[in-house]
Formats: structure tokens, C-alpha cells, sequence
């Protein structure tokens, strides 16, 4: 079984500063690395990492969220098939290499619209691949998508989606946490 983390940030310093980390590990262990973010993110990845003069290492794939988006989602909701084709296929390949560790924002960029449903259903086909293929994932979350109250069964019910959270202390859920 995979390992499938949740990441909550307040701001996006918090964020690149964990993801590059996170991207870091993967390519030292010479495994495949596919970071799936907006491009506000990949320009702020490509910045703090300096890709273009990273030792060689493992195998890196920068992907657009919302283009991937656009490949797998049918009637507002992310389609199974399209999923398992496209993340498939994606993780063989990245596994040509070694481990394969994913960064996904897609689910972000779902709760950002108010499609939380979208995310969760996107969050289950994770774990849907997970259980044929192995990897590593790590998904985000600004917190203030989940609105005070209101939000709270959002913010458990995708602590729920996840075996890992990757966060500050002064944030919980329900699952084993690690700094």
C-alpha cells in the first residue's frame, strides 16, 4: 500500500518549502518524481529548487493541475477510466526509474471551486491506484478552503482520504501526523 499524505498551508512559502523537500527525497533516491501543480506553484518550485542545474539524478515530470484536470474530469466530476489511464500509465513510467513519488494539487484546485465532493471522489481514485501500483503521494490544501464550521466535515472527511498529515502542530486531524 502506498503512503498518501495530506499537506495543509496557510501561505505558499510553507508549501514550496515541504513539496521541494518532498521532490528533493525522491530524486536523491534516484526514483521518478511527477509534481502535478498550478503553474503559480511549478514557477515557485522551479525557483526555490533550481531544476536546471539539479545534479543528475532521478527522473522529474512537471504537469500543469488544471491541464490534467481537463484529461480526466467528465460532467464536472473526475472520471475513473480517464484517471486510470492517464495516472496509470504516468506511474508506470515515473517507475522505470525507481520509487515514484507524486505532489498533486489537482484536489486543491477542485476545493478552490468549491467542488469538495470532486476532491474527495478524486482523493478515493488515488487510493484506487494506489492499491495496484506503489508510490508515494503528497496532496495539498490551502486551509482556508475549508470554511470555519461549515468546513469542518470537509477538512475530516479528507484527513479521512489520507494515511499521513504533513502539517504544524497547531493544525489537527484525526490521522498519524508528522511535522
Amino acid at each position: 500500500m502506498p503512503s498518501h499524505a495530506v499537506k495543509f498551508y496557510e501561505d505558499d512559502a510553507f508549501l514550496i518549502e515541504a513539496v521541494s523537500a518532498f521532490i528533493l527525497t525522491g530524486l536523491q533516491a534516484r526514483g521518478g518524481v511527477v509534481v502535478i501543480a498550478t503553474a503559480r506553484h511549478l514557477e515557485e518550485l522551479d525557483k526555490a529548487m533550481a531544476f536546471g542545474v539539479r545534479p543528475s539524478a532521478g527522473t522529474l515530470l512537471l504537469l500543469d493541475a488544471h491541464e490534467m484536470l481537463a484529461r480526466i474530469v467528465v460532467e464536472s466530476r473526475p472520471s475513473e477510466p480517464r484517471f486510470l489511464t492517464v495516472f496509470g500509465e504516468l506511474v508506470d513510467t515515473a517507475s522505470q526509474e525507481g520509487p515514484v513519488r507524486i505532489f498533486g494539487e489537482m484536489v486543491a484546485v477542485l476545493a478552490e471551486q468549491g467542488r469538495i465532493g470532486a476532491a474527495l471522489h478524486l482523493e478515493e481514485l488515488w487510493n484506487r491506484l494506489g492499491a495496484t501500483r506503489p508510490f508515494s503521494l503528497l496532496c495539498a490544501y490551502p486551509l482556508g478552503v475549508f470554511a470555519p464550521g461549515a468546513g469542518t466535515d470537509a477538512f475530516l472527511d479528507v484527513c479521512a482520504a489520507h494515511d499521513r498529515l504533513l502539517t504544524t502542530a497547531s493544525h489537527s486531524c484525526p490521522v498519524a501526523m508528522e511535522a
